[in-house]
C-alpha cells in the first residue's frame, strides 16, 4: 500500500470515535478527518492535526492508533516535494483547535456570525484547515479554484473541492 502513496496525497478519513461520529452527523457527511502524506527519509508518514497538535506520524503507527477507513486523492499536478516538506515543517507542533471544532461545525446548524468568527485565525488548526493551508501554499494552487472559508471547511467540503479540482481517487482503504 505504501508504494502507491506520493507526497501531498490527501487522505479523507472516517473514524469510529464519538468525535468522528459527531463530525459526520453535524456536517451531514461521509468523512470526519483529513490528512496528507509526507515522505520522510523513505518512510511514509501521515501529517495531520490531532488532539496533541499537528505532527507527522509513521503510517503504520497512525493507522493502528486511529484506525481510520480512508480514501486517498492525488493532486492533478506534480508536487515539489522539497517545498512541500518545508511547508509542512512550518506547521509542526501547531496546537489543535478544540474550540473551533466544537463551535465552527455548529455553523452547519446555526448561522450566528459571532459564533463563526470568534474562533477564526487563532493560530490553531482543525484537520481540514491544515490541509487547506497546505493546498493554498502548493506550487500549483494558482491553477485551482480558490479555497473559500478554509477555517470552516468540513471534510466533505474538502472532498467536493478535491473532486472539483480534478484530484484523482487513487486508493480506498475500507
Amino acid at each position: 500500500m505504501e508504494t502507491l502513496i506520493n507526497d501531498f496525497d490527501v487522505f479523507l478519513c472516517k473514524g469510529n470515535s464519538v468525535t468522528s461520529e459527531g463530525i459526520t452527523t453535524v456536517s451531514n457527511g461521509k468523512y470526519s478527518h483529513s490528512a496528507q502524506a509526507l515522505w520522510i527519509n523513505n518512510t511514509l508518514c501521515i501529517f495531520d492535526a490531532q488532539k496533541e497538535g499537528s505532527f507527522p506520524r509513521e503510517y503504520n503507527r497512525w493507522k493502528s492508533e486511529f484506525g481510520y477507513e480512508f480514501d486517498v486523492f492525488r493532486p492533478p499536478f506534480e508536487v515539489n516535494s522539497v517545498q512541500y516538506s518545508k511547508d509542512c515543517i512550518n506547521y509542526f507542533g501547531v496546537d489543535y483547535d478544540y474550540k473551533h471544532l466544537f463551535f465552527g461545525f455548529w455553523r452547519k446548524i446555526i448561522s450566528a456570525k459571532k459564533v463563526k468568527d470568534k474562533y477564526k485565525n487563532n493560530n490553531k488548526f482543525i484537520c481540514t484547515e491544515l490541509t487547506a493551508k497546505l493546498i493554498k501554499q502548493s506550487s500549483f494552487y494558482f491553477l485551482l479554484s480558490p479555497i473559500q472559508d478554509q477555517q470552516n471547511f468540513t471534510p466533505d467540503d474538502l472532498y467536493f473541492y478535491l473532486v472539483k479540482n480534478k484530484f484523482s481517487h487513487v486508493l480506498k482503504n475500507y
